[in-house]
């Protein structure tokens, strides 16, 4: 997901684990590390104001009104703050991009994020990410002679 398209909502239920109820199983290791990344980003912008950390702790009981409190200081922090903005917007685009590509039911998809490219040619095999450098043979079958 193009960073630039996320809602402030999207990004909300991503940090509240909205979006990720049913999807968090299927998160890789990099994508639950992005997550993580994105809720330490927003603490910390946000460290002072006592309503906000009440959302991101958890104590706040009323889930809507969290999500209210949550997405207006956030809406008004990411456009009062371009850097914070592209932070927080990439943080997530990596995560739903995350999400996406183990959701992922299509051959021969190739998808390029961020300087990161994947391609999957079979929805059933392994998917692989973020390397770099050499060369992978994926056999299925019998072994290339």
């Amino acid at each position: 997901m193009d960073p630039v398209t996320l809602t402030v909502g999207a990004i909300v239920s991503l940090i509240l684990n909205k979006a990720l109820e049913k999807t968090t199983e299927k998160l890789t290791e990099a994508g639950l590390e992005k997550l993580n990344q994105l809720r330490q980003t927003v603490q910390a912008r946000f460290q002072d104001n006592a309503e906000v950390v009440a959302v991101l702790e958890g104590t706040l009981e009323d889930p809507e009104e969290a999500e209210e409190t949550l997405g207006f200081y956030l809406k008004k922090k990411m456009k009062a703050d371009g850097e914070f903005d592209r932070e927080v917007r990439q943080l997530a685009a990596a995560v739903y991009q995350d999400i996406t590509v183990e959701e992922v039911q299509a051959r021969n998809m190739q998808q390029n994020f961020g300087g990161t490219n994947t391609q999957i040619n079979d929805a059933q095999g392994p998917i692989l990410k973020e390397i770099s450098g050499g060369t992978i043979h994926i056999s299925y079958g019998n072994p290339p002679k």
